[in-house]
């Protein structure tokens, strides 16, 4: 590995430093503003005012009992998406009542300063579950990108069991704060800046080496930055297909690199083929990728085709299992690697702090990676400022560091040089090469 560069108390001053600037992210997060608005509407609906005795709804079959409509303006494609939820009160004499299930028609009109847009119709039963007074919310109206700068909603009520315990019905918009996606696109080409600024310098420090003297460290350098890029461009307005197709790839070429480095320390001195060291790897990199692919193609689909659907499609669970299972199977799998490493760096007792150091970062990268994968803590936008900085700046401190661990030495040129006159083999290609390595720091440092 190229480790000749860094000594002990640089790679101390590295972890702290790292871990330093992690925190300042999460004070930031912490202090940022909210990620969505939550706005009452003008009006709830009153189903039947007084008590349930005095209620005189004519319920007819096919015909609307009530009608409530209600507008909200002032929205931009920084809003990202529209939400309406809606809860059931119910009169004090009926709080025995534990279920109801809503027959609505929903219209969504998208309004300019031309004319108004027929955005959609929907005619759905909500089921809902009651305690007490008062029913848990529930979705009615879930808009993905916000096209229009306002929206008026019309809700025709249909008559149902029990509808007379129903005193009112409240509604509430909620949609993403305009100032959280500016916070966090800003952040997100803060990053991207940084990731274009290190390629150019990776490759520029590269530039008096043939490719085929890189080690694989510095190869894959080369391949996860560009893939850092695209995972940081992505901003959550745009289409989320897009922006989860990225990630993807990011997340499948880090597992992927992990799988190759972490096995290279366990393996080191011993010969493999490429074929069964890097083609089974390759396998486990691609089955997660295109598990998650078609996981997420199937919620997109689902989403803007029944936005309203509380239940997954049988497809979508077989593929998220199989996600699911993927992803179990690779950590276990580098928590293997990652103990066999550590083993072995009992060996190196010269790169030992090194090598260690390197192994603790990215067993802290790795669990906060795969619980954000498992339990849908990482997604398109993030849900909060914290959140958000928790994954994004994670996996960009990681990156940088990493970058920053494999950048030549300053004097490489000249040892190229030297061996390729002597015909003598480099260095800082085997990890056991102890005493070589450190010949190499006392006359080239």
């Amino acid at each position: 590995m190229m480790l000749h560069h860094f000594k002990k108390k640089h790679f101390i001053i590295m972890s702290v430093s790292f871990l330093s600037v992690y925190l300042v992210l999460l004070i930031i997060g912490g202090v940022g503003p909210q990620y969505s608005i939550v706005r009452d509407a003008n009006q709830p609906m009153t189903v039947c005012s007084g008590s349930p005795n005095n209620c005189t709804l004519t319920i007819t079959p096919a015909t609307p009992v009530l009608t409530w409509t209600d507008s909200i303006g002032a929205l931009s494609k920084s809003n990202r998406n529209l939400a309406l939820y809606t809860q059931i009160n119910l009169f004090d004499t009926n709080s025995s009542i534990s279920s109801l299930k809503i027959p609505m028609r929903i219209k969504l009109v998208g309004v300019d300063s031309e004319r108004q847009y027929d955005v959609s119709t929907t005619n759905q039963t909500f089921p809902t579950q009651c305690s007490s007074r008062q029913c848990q919310s529930f979705l009615v109206v879930n808009e993905i990108g916000v096209d229009y700068p306002a929206y008026t909603v019309t809700i025709d009520l249909f008559g149902f069991d029990n509808i007379t315990s129903v005193e009112q019905i409240d509604f509430t918009f909620q949609y993403v704060n305009s100032s959280y996606a500016l916070f966090e696109m800003l952040v997100r080409l803060i990053f991207v800046i940084i990731t274009v600024c290190a390629f150019a310098g990776f490759l520029f420090s590269l530039r008096k080496f043939n490719w085929r003297q890189w080690t694989t460290e510095q190869r894959f350098m080369v391949l996860i930055l560009p893939a850092l890029f695209f995972f940081n461009i992505t901003s959550g307005v745009g289409a989320l297909m897009i922006d989860d197709f990225f990630k993807t790839i990011f997340i499948s070429v880090l597992f992927y690199f992990w799988f190759v480095i972490f096995d290279g320390i366990r393996k080191n001195g011993t010969e493999y083929s490429y074929i069964k060291f890097y083609v089974p790897k390759i396998v486990l990199a691609v089955s997660f990728f295109l598990s998650s692919l078609v996981t997420m193609s199937i919620f997109e689909y689902k989403q803007k085709h029944d936005p309203l659907s509380i239940n997954p499609s049988y497809t979508m669970i077989i593929f998220g299992v199989i996600s699911a299972i993927i992803m179990i199977v690779f950590l276990f799998y580098i928590v293997y690697l990652i103990a066999k490493g550590w083993i072995t760096t009992k060996t190196l007792p010269f790169i030992n702090i090194k090598l260690r150091l390197l192994l603790l970062l990215s067993v802290f990268v790795i669990a906060a990676l795969g619980l954000g994968i498992l339990f849908s803590w990482i997604d398109s936008t993030g849900r909060n400022a914290i959140q958000f900085f928790s994954y994004s700046g994670l996996v960009n401190l990681y990156i940088f560091a990493l970058t920053i661990l494999y950048l030549p030495h300053p004097n490489s040129d000249m040892l190229y040089q030297n061996l390729n006159r002597d015909g003598a083999e480099l260095p800082h290609l085997r990890l056991d090469k102890d005493k070589e390595e450190e010949e190499f720091n006392e006359v080239y440092l």
